[in-house]
């Protein structure tokens, strides 16, 4: 059985408290539209990329790998990896709304995190599952934007 051992909740809460609790540097004025912006972006890479999973009857555990299909429609058709891109986009509204230039790194390390961890097991996965379809796929859309 195909599985990861940090769920990337867990990944994107860890960050979270990294970025808050990074010492204050060069902080800056918060612009709500930009939080804002940053979370209704998110929401909508979250949901339309649930909805697709929902829709296609797929397996939709970050934590078991294993699965009998996998997505190319909807937002898929754009990114490889809707779910974590919104999660990234909502480290940029906490970025935004802590008005701490240090706490960047905090969208770096998930982004790092989440690459090695969770997007690299699940890719040799899915070539391993679906082959030259799923490497077709990857040749076509890319993995984050």
């Amino acid at each position: 059985m195909n599985s990861v051992k940090l769920p990337p909740p867990v990944i994107f809460i860890v960050c979270i408290l990294i970025m808050y609790i990074l010492p204050k540097f060069y902080l800056f004025d918060r612009y709500l539209y930009l939080v804002v912006s940053s979370l209704l972006l998110s929401s909508v890479f979250a949901i339309t990329s649930v909805c697709q999973f929902i829709i296609n009857k797929a397996n939709i555990s970050p934590i078991n790998l294993n699965t009998d299909k996998f997505i190319t429609t909807g937002i898929y058709r754009f990114t490889r990896n809707p779910m974590y891109l919104s999660l990234v986009l909502a480290l940029v509204a906490w970025f935004f709304w802590l008005g701490n230039l240090l706490a960047i790194f905090g969208i770096v390390l998930f982004v790092i995190l989440i690459n090695y961890l969770q997007i690299k097991p699940e890719e040799k996965v899915l070539e391993k599952i679906f082959g030259q379809d799923y490497l077709i796929y990857k040749k076509k859309v890319r993995r984050w934007i």
